[in-house]
């Protein structure tokens, strides 16, 4: 058995499958988007080259050090703040005396931002450069989204710049210096 990449045709995200004799003839539902497809809709998914990458060529991630500046950050439209990611795993919840969280968001006083919420990790990829993967913290949270669609427990979305993370009063957008660092 082999495994294939492929691009869901309603939210690009690229998945894995194990591709098998007659699986052409099945359905696929994205785990991103939550859509339902049969897997001939999905196109195959052809990894850039590193050479016509839009990505920052980066010869061993393990020994290069990173301008934290191009990392990233959450910016919130409503107060006009913002909030800077770090290389690894950043811990995402509102502001609160006990919490985990790494990235304290100031929110409104109802307290529907879990004081962990939401976790980017931001990780150093040869031959790609910076990869933004954003998942939920727990199981149960009050409803949260990326641009629009919902997420569930599991899940996990490759950020790119301008994404709209729909948190429970709150929206926050995805930014980086660079919005061709984000491309896929």
């Amino acid at each position: 058995m082999e495994i294939r990449q492929i691009k869901c045709p309603w939210c690009s995200a690229v998945l894995s499958i194990k591709y098998q004799a007659g699986v052409e003839h099945k359905s696929l539902t994205c785990p991103v988007c939550k859509r339902s497809s049969a897997l001939a809709e999905y196109k195959p998914y052809i990894a850039p080259q590193e050479e016509h990458t839009c990505y920052p060529s980066i010869s061993n991630p393990e020994s290069s050090s990173v301008d934290n500046s191009l990392v990233g950050h959450l910016f919130v439209p409503s107060s006009g703040k913002s909030y800077k990611l770090n290389i690894g795993e950043n811990i995402i919840g509102r502001n609160a005396a006990v919490t985990k969280a790494t990235v304290k968001i100031e929110t409104p006083a109802n307290k529907r931002i879990s004081r962990e919420h939401l976790i980017i990790s931001v990780s150093l990829i040869k031959g790609r450069g910076l990869i933004h993967a954003l998942s939920l913290y727990k199981e149960r949270l009050n409803p949260t989204s990326v641009n629009g669609v919902p997420l569930s427990f599991g899940d996990q979305v490759i950020l790119k710049h301008g994404d709209i993370i729909n948190l429970p009063d709150l929206d926050l957008v995805f930014q980086i210096p660079d919005p061709d660092l984000t491309e896929i």
